[in-house]
């Protein structure tokens, strides 16, 4: 759970410490995004996941992620967090959970994902979208004013 998270995660004291989630098309397609966002300095991270696997939504976190040393991720109770010690053991980031119902305690996470709403919107068959134009719309809402 959250509590045990690092002070310094919870007040926005120092980067790298994250906040994850999905963004999901219809409900009758499995393609998505996998949202990875830091507290402290909001920047975003974008991925394309095929399916609502756990080891896919991994999987295309620790890619996003290279290069970066990510000290801890929040995450909501979703089925893609079901293998969450294996993305410990393989990004050496402990994943924290925020409490059900608690959207606030991922701020940063659920904000940047309105954000991309606003270039996808809610029916938007993500299956479809090029890798492209999801590194342009990370583009442009890491560079928003």
């Amino acid at each position: 759970m959250i509590d045990p998270r690092p002070a310094a995660a919870h007040q926005r004291a120092e980067v790298e410490h994250g906040e994850g989630d999905s963004v999901r098309g219809p409900i009758s397609r499995s393609a998505g995004l996998a949202t990875l966002a830091d507290r402290k300095i909001r920047h975003l991270l974008i991925g394309k996941v095929a399916d609502r696997r756990a080891a896919t939504w991994n999987a295309v976190a620790r890619a996003r992620l290279k290069g970066y040393s990510a000290k801890s991720i929040t995450v909501d109770n979703g089925m893609e967090f079901a293998s969450h010690q294996e993305l410990t053991a393989q990004t050496k980031a402990p994943v924290y959970f925020a409490h059900a119902k608690s959207p606030w305690e991922r701020g940063t996470n659920e904000n940047h994902n309105r954000l991309i709403r606003q270039y996808l919107p809610k029916l938007t068959d993500l299956a479809k979208v090029s890798d492209a134009k999801i590194q342009w719309i990370q583009d442009r809402i890491n560079t928003r004013p």
